[in-house]
């Protein structure tokens, strides 16, 4: 539940700062802005099918190894976008930086996913519709908590700094950080499972 409530905050908090901070430190338009999601989205559906081939046809790495490898490549992802928004980059960067976040997301999306269907089905069979249960309410809370908080605290540190390309960076930088606690995370409790590995 943990890593799944924390990869999913560290994931959905971008959703309501990432087009305002495309105009705010990279002057895109309104409508260049709302672009930022198709170029996320083809991203996502290359990293969902990179791993399917990788795991599936050319038997290269585990579940675990590509939800570990989608986290920390996210958390980079995002740590890029936060930098190029302080120092002036082109908007070719940032459209850049959102296809490579959006690719490491699919990759991380499909790992983990199926990581935890694997957890499920462990142990006790009349467990795994609790146990699925269970982490699409961590889902479903970090969504919601991770869009209120990242809005919330751009809000807070812009009123404090007077800076939209520093608060929104600030806030890209924590959800980065998200991104890999979950992944030390979910290294640890999966290598502890010795039933999983």
């Amino acid at each position: 539940f943990v890593f799944v409530f924390l990869s999913m905050m560290a994931f959905f908090m971008q959703e309501p700062i990432l087009e305002p901070y495309s105009v705010l430190a990279f002057d895109f338009t309104i409508g260049e802005s709302t672009d930022l999601t198709s170029e996320q989205n083809k991203g996502v559906l290359l990293g969902m099918l990179l791993v399917g081939v990788a795991t599936a046809v050319l038997k290269i790495g585990s579940l675990k190894f590509w939800a570990m490898f989608g986290c920390v490549g996210s958390g980079v992802a995002l740590l890029l976008i936060a930098f190029f928004g302080q120092v002036d980059a082109s908007k070719m960067t940032l459209i850049f930086c959102v296809y490579f976040f959006g690719l490491n997301t699919g990759i991380f999306v499909i790992g983990a996913i199926g990581s935890m269907m694997k957890l499920a089905n462990l142990g006790t069979e009349k467990r795994v519709g609790t146990r699925m249960g269970v982490f699409g309410v961590g889902q479903a809370v970090a969504s919601g908590v991770a869009v209120i908080f990242s809005s919330v605290l751009v809000d807070i540190i812009q009123t404090i700094l007077n800076n939209p390309a520093v608060s929104y960076g600030l806030v890209l930088s924590l959800e980065a950080i998200l991104f890999l606690a979950a992944a030390v995370l979910a290294v640890k409790l999966l290598t502890e499972d010795k039933e999983f590995n």
